[in-house]
């Protein structure tokens, strides 16, 4: 994918795990936000919303990471 400071074969290989570790941080906090904010909206005493989206968003952020090591690893 090109951007405007290059390729992404231009960048240290240790640049793009820590981009990689960084996109999945966001791909847990922002599940696990909304459901934080279902459970505060609804007053619910367990923090259930906030389990299920932080087990939503690790999922789906490990797929991406482990996706992005096998790519980086051909």
């Amino acid at each position: 994918m090109q951007t405007l400071a290059g390729s992404d074969d231009d960048k240290p290989s240790y640049l793009r795990f820590a981009g990689a570790g960084l996109e999945l941080a966001g791909a847990m906090f922002v599940p696990a936000t909304i459901g934080y904010l279902i459970d505060s909206h609804f007053m619910w005493q367990t923090p259930w919303g906030f389990l299920i989206g932080g087990i939503l968003g690790f999922s789906a952020g490990m797929y991406n990471f482990i996706r992005l090591a096998n790519k980086l690893n051909q």
